[in-house]
């Protein structure tokens, strides 16, 4: 180890390791991130491409690179905000504005199938039995065909979800576990209804800034742009 952090070897060998399995596994580009709690050591490294000059060939070995990757490079993180919600929500359980045990039903009367009996502890580990709103064949089909300009409203989302379970539910809350992203933009509708504040103003006072992330945002209600430079995706 080194006083200032990693040894440059394990640095050049996380790297060089990096580099192949993005390579090898025919990905246009990554960042990858290391860090030690103990000592605050910290590597962080990019390779690949942002942007390819073609995607014409579904062989991503044959890409060119327009835009390179670089540690600067934002990146939509999708699911992973999930624990930035989590999280959000957790500290509203702490100061006592609602129990996990609350259902839905409390915020929302009616908003989905069994919200008298959906928690907040079923929203928060994926066992409310909710239909995903993302396999509803609509929002696939606009998502797969590059439209992600369109903003949809919590409540067109879960309107998604209820139209996709034809009003029913695949199980009852507690009985099994299935991931579904309803589960969490009713948790960001709750916190929102709760606080009268927006989930960007919760998520940015309660996690960004206190925890000093400075290359972390999240956009507004109608926001779709990315900040500049970012990668772009490839489906």
């Amino acid at each position: 180890d080194s006083p200032s952090g990693f040894q440059e070897d394990f640095k050049q060998l996380v790297a060089e390791t990096f580099e192949s399995s993005v390579n090898e596994n025919g990905f246009p580009g990554g960042t990858l991130s290391i860090a030690r709690v103990e000592d605050d050591a910290n590597f962080t490294t990019a390779t690949g491409m942002a942007e390819a000059s073609s995607i014409a060939d579904p062989d991503q070995h044959s890409w060119t690179t327009k835009t390179p990757m670089k540690l600067e490079t934002h990146s939509r993180i999708a699911s992973v905000s999930k624990p930035f919600t989590a999280t959000m929500i957790l500290t509203l359980v702490d100061e006592g504005l609602f129990t996990l045990d609350h259902t839905v039903e409390y915020f929302f009367p009616g908003l989905v199938p069994n919200s008298d009996i959906i928690t907040i502890r079923n929203l928060l580990n994926m066992t409310s039995g909710l239909y995903d709103k993302e396999n509803y064949p609509p929002l696939m089909e606009a998502l797969l065909c590059g439209d992600l300009t369109v903003y949809y409203s919590p409540q067109e989302l879960i309107n998604m979800s209820n139209e996709l379970g034809g009003g029913g539910v695949m199980f009852e809350p507690g009985q099994y576990y299935n991931y579904s992203n309803t589960n969490y933009t009713i948790l960001a509708m709750i916190a929102e209804e709760v606080t009268g504040s927006t989930y960007e103003e919760l998520i940015s006072q309660r996690i960004i800034q206190r925890l000093g992330l400075k290359g972390t945002t999240v956009p507004g209600d109608d926001e779709t742009i990315m900040p500049s430079p970012f990668a772009h995706g490839y489906d």
